[in-house]
């Protein structure tokens, strides 16, 4: 249910998320990596601007597949110049 999935802690309550966006009443789509995120992954590698390999891939896919990186990161507008498009929200 979506209203659970918005009031839940994602650090607290990961499987919440997971049944709703494996369990098919999600709008997200799971996009398989391919050579090209690999390639624009190695563009992006040079800076380094995250430490975290797994954020540079995602990242990465935004940018390729023109799809909005969600974040609570402040690092994403360092990434405006590769035209990453992002939504940047704070934790409480």
């Amino acid at each position: 249910d979506y209203q659970r999935l918005v009031e839940s802690d994602f650090r607290k309550q990961p499987w919440i998320w997971a049944d709703f966006f494996l369990g098919g009443e999600s709008w997200v789509e799971i996009i398989p990596v391919n050579v090209h995120h690999i390639v624009r992954l190695e563009t992006l590698e040079q800076e380094a601007i995250h430490k975290d390999p797994f954020d540079r891939l995602l990242i990465a896919q935004c940018i390729d597949e023109r799809l909005t990186f969600i974040t609570s990161d402040g690092k994403a507008k360092l990434y405006e110049k590769y035209r990453l498009d992002y939504i940047q929200y704070e934790l409480n």
